[in-house]
């Protein structure tokens, strides 16, 4: 799963900014999540900035399924 991550004060969703705590504390009971990477993407998205983000992160989960 990809979520993007950014300071909800200065711009509301949608996209919505999920942490990596919200990831956890939503899918932990029923998958492993795992971190896959990050990276700074607002340099990527001008549109983001104009919607007044200064810095905008981009991370990808691994789910596992906990059943298998």
């Amino acid at each position: 799963m990809v979520t993007l991550e950014y300071d909800e004060q200065r711009m509301e969703g949608p996209p919505f900014s999920v942490s990596p705590a919200e990831m956890h504390s939503r899918y932990s009971t029923r998958y492993g999540v795992r971190n896959s990477g990050c990276a700074d993407v607002i340099d990527e998205q001008p549109r983001f900035r104009e919607r007044g983000l200064d810095a905008l992160t981009e991370r990808a989960f691994l789910l596992i399924d906990a059943r298998a």
